[in-house]
Order: C-alpha cells, then sequence, then structure tokens
C-alpha cells in the first residue's frame, strides 16, 4: 500500500565565487531534432554535425518525438547522438557486448579507449517502455569542449524495445538530467549526473541548465540547451520561478526517506481548456517535466474530459484502445485555443498565484504520416492517459512530455531546485519544416504505436516513492 507523503523544498547552495564564475562563460549545445519530422516514427540516427561557433551550437529534433545532443565519450573519443531526458539520471551507450540485433547502431568499444576504467556494478534501467541492461565504467566524458574525466557511463550489453528500424535521426543512448537521488534509489551513489558533475567542478558559471525545443514543427537543428546561462533571445516576457518538489520515500525494507530530489517535478495545481474543461486540484498534483517523453500523461479520468473538450466528442469514441491516444480531427489546429497546466509558485498558497502554461492546441495535434496536422489525414492528441500496465497505485499521476514543454523556455536551477519558466520565443530552424521523410515516403505509413515508447524511467522509480505530498 502506497502512502500519501510529498514535501516540496526549495534549498540554497553553494555555487562557485565571482571570481572564479566570471571566467567560465556558458556554453549553449545544439538539440537535434529529425528532418523527416514524422510524430510516430521511433527510429533515430546520427546526423552531421553543423558548424557553430564555439559557444553557441543548436539541438537536433529527431522525427518530433525526442531531441538529440551529441556526446564524446573514450580517448579517443567515440561520438554517439543520444537522447536528453531530464526524466531520468543515467548515461548510458550501446557496447560491443551488444548484439546488432538489440543494438544496431554505433557501439563503444572499451577497449578502445585508453581513459576507461571497469568496474564490477551492473545497472538494469526500466522504462515506461523498454529497458537497458549492462555494467558501468568510468570515462572520459565530453560535451561541446566540456570534459568530465571520470564520468559514470552505462553500457548496455542488451536492450529491449529501445530501438527502431534504421532510418535518419536515431538515438543511440540517452542522458539522463535528472537528480542525483534518482541513481542513489538504484543502489549506485556513484552515478552522479553529467550535469551535476560539472556545477560540482565549476565547470560552468552557474548550476543551472536551460532547454529550448522549438516548435514541433521545426525539425533538424532546431532546439539548444545552454549549459550554466540562459539565452533571453528564446523566450518572451520574464521568467517565473517554481519550487521544485522532494520526495518522502519508501523502501522494502520499510525505512522513510524524507525530502529526496528525483524528478523536475513542480507543483501542479489544476488543468484548464479555452473550450470549457476546468478543473482545480483539491492538493496540489506533482507535474513532472520529461523531455524525454512525447507526449503529456495524466490520469484517463482527466485526459478523457480533456479530449471530450476539445473536440466535443465522447473520449469513448476517440480513444484508441490498442495506442492508448485519442484520435483526432487534424483540422483542429486551426483552431485558435489551449490546454493550460498551472503550477504553484508560491510555497505558502500554491492556488493563490500560479504559473499558467498556456499550450497552443496546434503544438498539442501531433500529426502521425505528415510533417503538419494541414498535410496529415491521421492525428494524435498530445495528452493521453497513463498506459494502463504503468498505472499502478502510486500519487505519481502527471508527466509533461514534448508536448507541453515546446511551448516554454525553461530554465533548471540545480542549486535553488527550482525552474524558470517562460513562453517560447518559436523561430524557424535552417532546416525549416518542410522536409521529406526518409526520401522514399516510407513515413506515409508510419502509425501512433511507438509513441507509447518515449515514456521514459519516471513511471519506474515512481514504485518506491510513497507520495507526493507537498509542503507549501
Amino acid at each position: 500500500m502506497l502512502v500519501s507523503a510529498i514535501g516540496l523544498a526549495v534549498l540554497a547552495a553553494s555555487s562557485a565565487t565571482a571570481a572564479a564564475a566570471a571566467e567560465i562563460k556558458p556554453i549553449t549545445i545544439p538539440l537535434v531534432r529529425n528532418q523527416n519530422g514524422y510524430g510516430t516514427r521511433i527510429r533515430r540516427s546520427s546526423m552531421e554535425r553543423r558548424q557553430a561557433s564555439p559557444t553557441t551550437q543548436r539541438l537536433f529534433n529527431s522525427d518530433g518525438r525526442e531531441f538529440l545532443i551529441e556526446v564524446g565519450i573514450g580517448t579517443p573519443a567515440q561520438k554517439f547522438n543520444v537522447t536528453l531526458d531530464t526524466g531520468s539520471g543515467t548515461l548510458w551507450v550501446p557496447s560491443t557486448d551488444c548484439s546488432m540485433l538489440n543494438c544496431p547502431y554505433e557501439r563503444f568499444n572499451a577497449s578502445a579507449s585508453t581513459s576507461a576504467q571497469t568496474t564490477n556494478a551492473t545497472f538494469q534501467i526500466t522504462y515506461g517502455i523498454g529497458m537497458a541492461n549492462g555494467t558501468y565504467v568510468q570515462e572520459s566524458v565530453t560535451v561541446a569542449g566540456l570534459n568530465i574525466p571520470n564520468q559514470v557511463v552505462g553500457l548496455a550489453a542488451e536492450t529491449e524495445d529501445i530501438y527502431g528500424g534504421m532510418s535518419e535521426g536515431y538515438s543511440n543512448g540517452i542522458m539522463g538530467f535528472g537528480f542525483p537521488g534518482m541513481n542513489a534509489l538504484r543502489g549506485y551513489e556513484q552515478d552522479v549526473p553529467f550535469i551535476f558533475n560539472l556545477a560540482n567542478n565549476n565547470l560552468i558559471p552557474e548550476a543551472i541548465f536551460s532547454i529550448y525545443l522549438n516548435s514541433q514543427f521545426e525539425y533538424g537543428y532546431s532546439g539548444e540547451i545552454t549549459l550554466g546561462g540562459i539565452d533571453d533571445s528564446k523566450y518572451t516576457g520574464s521568467l517565473t520561478y517554481a519550487p521544485v518538489a522532494s520526495y518522502t520515500l519508501g523502501t522494502s525494507t520499510g525505512q522513510v526517506i524524507q525530502d529526496v530530489y528525483i524528478y523536475w517535478t513542480l507543483g501542479g495545481t489544476g488543468i484548464q481548456t479555452s473550450t470549457g474543461f476546468n478543473t482545480n486540484f483539491a492538493e496540489v498534483k506533482g507535474f513532472i517535466l520529461d523531455t524525454g517523453s512525447t507526449l503529456t500523461y495524466g490520469p484517463k479520468e482527466i485526459t478523457d474530459q480533456i479530449a471530450q473538450s476539445i473536440t466535443g466528442t465522447s473520449a469513448q469514441q476517440i480513444y484508441d484502445v490498442f495506442y492508448g491516444m485519442y484520435r483526432i480531427d487534424c483540422g483542429l489546429a486551426s483552431r485558435d485555443d489551449t490546454i493550460t497546466f498551472s503550477v504553484a509558485t508560491n510555497p505558502q498558497s500554491p492556488a493563490s498565484d500560479p504559473y499558467k502554461m498556456a499550450v497552443p492546441l496546434r503544438e498539442m495535434i501531433v500529426p502521425l504520416n505528415a510533417h503538419t496536422p494541414e498535410e496529415a489525414q491521421e492525428c494524435f492528441l498530445g495528452v493521453a492517459p497513463m498506459p494502463n500496465s504503468l498505472s499502478w497505485e502510486s500519487p505519481i499521476e502527471y508527466v509533461l512530455g514534448e508536448s507541453v514543454l515546446r511551448s516554454f523556455y525553461t530554465v533548471h536551477d540545480m542549486a535553488r531546485r527550482r525552474i524558470g519558466i517562460a513562453p517560447a520565443a518559436f523561430v524557424q530552424s535552417s532546416n525549416g519544416s518542410n522536409g521529406n521523410g526518409d526520401g522514399n515516403g516510407n513515413d506515409k505509413n508510419a502509425t501512433g504505436s511507438n509513441l507509447l515508447r518515449s515514456l521514459r524511467s519516471v513511471i519506474m522509480v515512481a514504485a518506491m516513492v510513497t507520495g507526493i505530498n507537498m509542503l507549501f
């Protein structure tokens, strides 16, 4: 039986001295999203790095489903494009111990690296759908010129339901940006996420990272992540900060652990649509911000009402049981409607002044067989119920994935444990939104089943959480 108990705390943390910080500049890295752009594909590929200045690069938008970042591992560096995932905490890539059947792309060869330090520690990470297991090593890891010489890296010897077929834009591993507490729960405290190691070693001027995903219809090099700083050109208005939630955990031995930071979780106070749906929570709910999930998930009784409000049709009529998503009219993208997620900014009075994360409906409509809803014959709503196989008795109910996060610029403050939010300033990428698939028209036959694979490790770790009753 899971007991309800949540803590929400904002703690100050020390940072580098002002003199040291003045010598270090933020680094902006490309997040890449596949120019093929169809929302249903899980096929991933490495793309050639575009030329960029030493401090400004971009993210790649992969198939409208995930955002990729290039990582160099080992000496000499072996390059991998991995998924940027704020919903998990481990960096892992496939190793040469993994068969080509399970790991069909580039594989890390530890014997070819002079800096690999083997360990006896094993890892197994279970995602919402899919898993990876193998062994940990300590290795030199470099991102945009920033290096951690002894970063813990998982070398996967086996995967399941992680990879799809070969195409451009595939991801070949995952880089977690969650809190270190997530990995400590898995029994390996030495696995400190790369971004926290950068902050702990004063390699970035501030203990923050900022994410800009851009519109779902901008493919290729369309987004950015800035390590140690904020890019004011990527948002409109001003940043509003909200505290991150800590968790109370129950172990298998009956021990209760207080105030553990795991996910980038905000206190949700309600959800509204411009078409008439409105729910204000009696108690604050945890909204987990997860860049590794394409869709946004919630309890089915809530997502049914959202879908019905948007479409004017009974949720039972449009809910696709096989895919676990709502099929909707692509033409709804032309409407000037919104879905709004309210988050608490005031710990003393969470309902008094919430920040309204209003998402344009167009960004919430996922085209299945074209680049845009206007071109597509089939579309799904970007909000879906938590999959039945995953929604056990757990206090974690809501995951805000890319379908929400694309519309906002988010500043993740590791020291103060807070998130700054502002509306994203959508800009057209150099690739534009007019890609032509893989050149063979294969995407025209895509289906929506693989979108479920975007749900990351958020759900699996949640099994240990006894609750999220937030101490406001």
